[in-house]
């Protein structure tokens, strides 16, 4: 083989071609086909259910999640999201029976009209039908994630008909403050086919694929007026997102600690049931619409009775419906109520500042909200462009809509499990590597590191930290104890010819070099800092260990093995 070949990789692209498009294909088929199977019996359940009140149809999926509890297990409970995220990291497996319970639960649950969201349920059946699938063909951890992507997006992005938003949403939820791009492509392709998949089945059984979200929309002004809105929508949906985050999390608890497991999905629905009676016994007139997913934003535009009490109910209602429903155990996803919160903040919103584009402002509240909620900035605002058909000229608003809900409403979402980011995963992988605790600091550290005196010029150590590339330089006395250290950003806007003693770090953190692997890879998550000075009992300067040489040791050690 040529030396080009072999730069292109072409061995390995061929390989990639064998093992991932045909699982990715076969992935998405399946997982579409049965997402459209899934659609259909949730509609006509909530229609035949549909003259009942809502209220009361609503308990028969707090007991299907009870009986689902009570004879096949626990995995059915709540969210399948958090499920789908502890899986990602290797702490639950998906399992066939699990995979048909939260099925036939789900169903229920959202026919039954529960204030729930389907994407949970379909991101539990997609890494479900992807994990047995490729099993026995893919054998690492790394590729088994992989697969649980493919079978995420496929599912969501079939639900929800969109295929982009999908594909980030399932790289993105694992984390906070991260996404899993190598898995992007091969999840794309199958996200792709899931999504024609549901459209041709859907097509054939009803006739046609509904839209989840059809509102009649203006164009957005992108005026410096209209992003300054946006700034305003992304606060306030940012903030009723942390209020949202935190009655949801109050609500589980307290069914936790005082509701039995299983009783605790008919106990919510019923709780439900009350508020939602509540709500409507306040409105003027029964809404002609089911406030318990998207039906109501599909309806806004033809409802001009729609005022900021409405929304403010709406917003309410949804929350504490939510809370009581997920929050308590009942099957099903935060997806459609985190779109519908935000509606109604977006609704208020535009009602107050521009009452001739409120819908315009509905979609921006509902991927603020979503990105508050969730911590999934980036696939919310594709998601939402895409369930709404809104063109794309919108994507600045809703970004900066995204990013200040984003920052707003602190590091919590509705899900359990998510890692701040990939580094995350790392390290506790190599935590639980016995190699951290047969090696020492002084066998990985950088011995007789560069250094500056006290009287030295901060010319100098400008010059060591551009010559070396080094982010921590030590400053020693004349006996060689530690004094201190002077970084980059300590002598930013230090002058040349002053001492570097007038400028150490405020802080500078110390170790022993007799300190094992294990116990220096928890002194660096403590301090949160990725260097430490390694010194004598003395205080005379060893060297210096930084987290990056605790990862190149511990993945030498990894391959071999």
């Amino acid at each position: 083989m040529s030396r080009f070949a072999k730069a292109l990789r072409i061995p390995k692209f061929f390989e990639y071609i064998r093992i991932w498009v045909p699982i990715s294909l076969a992935i998405g088929v399946i997982t579409g086909f049965l997402m459209s199977v899934f659609f259909v019996l949730v509609s006509y359940l909530r229609a035949m259910l549909f003259p009942f009140p809502i209220y009361l149809t609503m308990i028969l999926g707090g007991v299907a999640t009870y009986l689902g509890i009570k004879y096949f297990g626990d995995e059915v409970r709540g969210s399948g999201i958090s499920h789908y995220i502890a899986a990602r990291h290797g702490h639950k497996e998906f399992t066939l029976k699990g995979g048909v319970t939260k099925f036939v639960t789900s169903s229920i649950v959202l026919g039954s009209g529960c204030i729930a969201g389907a994407e949970g349920p379909a991101m539990y059946m997609g890494g479900t039908i992807a994990t047995y699938m490729s099993k026995n063909r893919l054998k690492t951890k790394e590729s088994a994630s992989a697969i649980m992507t493919l079978g995420g997006a496929a599912a969501t992005a079939a639900l929800f008909q969109a295929p982009l938003g999908s594909t980030i949403f399932a790289a993105e939820i694992p984390y906070r403050h991260d996404m899993d791009a190598p898995a992007y492509t091969p999840s794309f392709l199958s996200a792709i086919i899931g999504f024609f998949t549901f459209r041709y089945v859907t097509r054939f059984i009803l006739g046609n694929t509904p839209r989840l979200v059809v509102l009649h929309l203006e164009e957005y002004s992108e005026t410096l007026e209209g992003l300054l809105f946006a700034i305003i929508v992304g606060l306030a949906a940012g903030l009723v997102g942390l209020v949202f985050v935190n009655v949801f999390w109050f609500c589980r608890k307290f069914s936790e600690q005082h509701i039995e497991n299983s009783v605790s999905p008919v106990v919510g629905t019923i709780l439900t049931g009350i508020v939602v009676f509540l709500i409507f016994f306040m409105l003027p007139e029964e809404p002609p619409f089911d406030w318990t997913g998207f039906n109501l934003l599909n309806v806004l535009d033809q409802q001009p009775e729609f005022n900021i009490v409405v929304f403010s109910l709406l917003i309410i209602a949804t929350i504490l419906g939510t809370s009581l429903t997920i929050g308590f155990g009942v099957s099903g996803g935060v997806f459609a109520p985190a779109l519908v919160v935000g509606g109604g903040v977006g609704g208020i919103i535009g009602l107050l500042l521009d009452p001739a584009n409120v819908s315009s402002y509905v979609v921006l509240g509902m991927s603020a909200s979503h990105t508050a909620t969730t911590k999934t900035p980036i696939a919310s605002l594709v998601l939402v462009i895409e369930i709404t058909g809104f063109s794309t000229t919108f994507l600045a608003p809703i970004a900066i809509a995204n990013v200040v809900a984003y920052f707003v409403s602190g590091n919590r979402s509705l899900y359990t499990g998510q890692y701040e980011d990939r580094t995350e995963v790392f390290l506790e992988e190599i935590g639980e590597h016995e190699l951290l605790d047969h090696f020492m600091v002084k066998d990985i550290m950088t011995r007789n590191p560069f250094f500056v005196k006290p009287s030295n010029p901060v010319a100098v150590a400008k010059q060591l930290i551009i010559e070396t590339g080094k982010h921590t330089i030590p400053v020693i006395d004349t006996d060689g104890k530690v004094v201190g250290i002077v970084t980059p950003e300590t002598l930013q806007n230090a002058p040349d010819d002053f001492p570097v003693t007038d400028f150490l770090a405020s802080e500078f953190h110390v170790i022993d070099p007799s300190v094992t692997l294990r116990s220096l890879l928890d002194f660096f998550l403590k301090i949160e800092e990725e260097r430490v000075v390694v010194v004598d009992n003395k205080g005379k300067l060893l060297g210096i260990v930084t987290l990056r040489d605790v990862i190149r040791t511990t993945r030498k050690a990894v391959v071999l093995a």
